[in-house]
């Protein structure tokens, strides 16, 4: 009906508006009363069902049944219908249990969120966050949370967070997590216990609080557990050091099996320092390299510390700060540690079965 008058309404329109706007009546109404419906039902449980982008095994198995439904319509047999009928159910249910049998891949991924830092990593029964974007220049509800970090989530099938780590509270690492909070569940938010006060801590803790967010606040030495075999292991800040808003920023090591990657906030040569005379366990496979490749981070006997043969740098495209800085960029190719930054390669992800690392970014061969 809508369309048929939709039609009509549009050629009257062409030589008399006031009887095509008469006309139009019913289409309007129609289409309110469908907008009515609509709203309803979202209220409903299990009205929006989140899936994700499908494995493109699924995506194969949805056309083959398709066409299975499309021959069977044509069997005129009973008994040879149920034949086709039941073997196909049997078939894909084969398939879909021998998928969830193979053991999934951990994956992390550096979103692309401009001058700032974004990383989800995703396991078998377990997923977090570290960081979340942000520009200063944008208004809060119209930044990476928003049109980053959330579509990506959407895309994983992702509806609950299991936990929120958060290096600090600059904007280029709090205010996506701020605004993503109004979009899916998160069971907790994990900060350093060094208390910064400023707007955007207390915005963060504001809504929090208003989600009913359990915090946990963390130091050198606490373990946060994620599986049995997954944990994140917090190095810095120590207990009793001063530092500034960089230097206080979480230095988290996230361990799966015998792979390790290192995140480092925007810890500066300060930091870096107490950390090795510290001798802290630096080791790891994968590090972020600290405040976005600038070069007051990434000292050599860091990096020395570290040994990590794959670095991930988030910075922006023709950034105001220069990141990264050649120093930095010379420091990571002087020990064969391969770079991967966002500002050339968009979106970067490693996969890890525990054992080995494949990695592959949004745009090749830059």
């Amino acid at each position: 009906i809508v369309m048929i008058v939709g039609i009509i309404v549009g050629l009257v329109g062409l030589k008399w508006m006031g009887l095509a706007t008469f006309l139009a009546a019913p289409v309007y109404l129609l289409l309110k009363l469908f907008e009515v419906v609509c709203t309803y039902s979202l209220l409903l449980p299990f009205s929006n069902v989140l899936i994700g982008r499908p494995h493109a095994v699924l995506i194969v198995m949805y056309y083959v049944a398709v066409l299975a439904f499309s021959f069977m319509m044509h069997q005129r047999d009973t008994k040879q219908l149920r034949k086709y009928f039941y073997g196909s159910v049997a078939g894909f249910a084969a398939v879909y249990g021998v998928m969830h049998m193979i053991p999934k891949a951990v994956e992390v991924t550096m979103l692309d969120v401009a001058q700032g830092d974004c990383f989800l990593v995703t396991g078998p029964k377990f997923n977090f966050i570290v960081d979340g974007g942000g520009n200063l220049l944008k208004d809060m509800g119209d930044d990476t949370g928003v049109h980053v970090l959330y579509p990506y989530l959407s895309y994983k099938g992702i509806k609950t967070v299991d936990t929120i780590f958060v290096s600090h509270t600059d904007a280029d690492h709090v205010k996506g997590i701020i605004e993503v909070l109004d979009y899916v569940n998160v069971n907790r938010i994990v900060l350093s216990d060094k208390k910064n006060g400023d707007e955007l801590e207390r915005l963060l803790l504001l809504k929090a609080n208003q989600y009913k967010i359990p915090i946990q606040h963390i130091r050198a030495g606490d373990t946060v557990r994620l599986t049995p075999y997954t944990r994140v292991d917090c190095l810095f800040p120590f207990r009793d050091v001063v530092v500034d808003q960089n230097n206080g920023s979480l230095v988290l090591k996230f361990v799966y099996k015998d792979i390790a990657m290192l995140f480092t906030g925007d810890i500066e040569k300060e930091a870096e320092e107490m950390l090795v005379s510290e001798h802290a366990d630096l080791h790891a496979q994968v590090l972020k390299v600290a405040h976005h490749g600038s070069k007051t981070s990434s000292t050599g006997p860091f990096l020395d510390a570290v040994q990590p043969s794959i670095g991930l740098v988030s910075c922006g495209r023709n950034n105001t700060y220069k990141h990264p800085s050649p120093e930095t960029i010379d420091a990571l190719n002087t020990r064969n540690i391969k770079t991967y930054i966002t500002a050339q390669r968009g979106a970067v992800i490693l996969k890890t079965n525990g054992k080995t690392i494949a990695i592959h970014s949004m745009i090749e061969g830059e």
